[in-house]
C-alpha cells in the first residue's frame, strides 16, 4: 500500500503530509507516558517515510492520560522534553508542523522557534475556538508549512 502511494505521488506529482497519532500525550507529567507517545510517533514516521512526506503534522494536546491538564510552565516543559526526544531520532525539525489547535498554541511559540519547527495553521480550529484569525495569520504564516482548511 505504501509503495503504491509513493508510485502515485511520483506519477501524479503529488506530495503528502502525514498526521501523527492523535492519542499521544507529549505534555503528560509522566516521563514514561511522554516516551511512549514519542515512540508511537516514531513508529508512524518509520512506517510512512517511504512516501517522503513534505510534513509531519503534530498535535500538542492539552491532555494527559488523566484528561485535560493545565497549560502551564510544566506542560510547556514536558512538550519541550518530548520534542527533544522526537528530534533526537533524526527527523528534520522543519518537517514537523505543530498544529494550531486552540488558545494554548501561543505558549508553544518559544519551543517551536528553539527547535526550528514549522507550523500547521489550522483555519478550522481558529474559527471553531473563535481565535483571532488575522493575528494568527500575521504572526504564524511565515513559519507555516501547511494550512488546514476545514469546518
Amino acid at each position: 500500500m505504501i509503495r503504491e502511494l509513493r508510485r502515485i505521488a511520483g506519477d501524479e506529482e503529488l506530495t503528502y503530509t502525514v498526521h501523527l497519532p492523535l492519542d499521544i500525550w507529549l505534555g503528560d507529567a509522566d516521563p514514561g507516558e511522554r516516551e511512549r507517545s514519542v515512540k508511537k510517533c516514531l513508529r508512524t514516521i518509520a512506517g510512512m517515510e517511504m512516501v517522503e512526506p513534505a510534513a509531519w503534522i503534530l498535535h500538542c494536546n492539552r491532555e494527559g492520560r488523566g484528561g485535560t491538564i493545565e497549560c502551564d510552565a510544566d506542560w510547556v516543559a514536558a512538550i519541550d522534553a518530548s520534542l527533544s526526544l522526537l528530534l533526537k531520532s533524526g527527523v528534520s525539525p522543519r518537517a514537523v508542523c505543530v498544529e494550531t489547535l486552540d488558545g494554548s498554541f501561543p505558549l508553544l511559540e518559544s519551543i517551536i522557534k528553539n527547535h526550528d519547527l514549522s507550523i500547521c495553521l489550522d483555519v478550522g480550529h481558529l474559527i471553531l475556538y473563535q481565535l483571532p484569525f488575522e493575528e494568527y495569520v500575521r504572526k504564524y504564516l511565515d513559519r507555516s508549512k501547511v494550512i488546514h482548511l476545514h469546518g
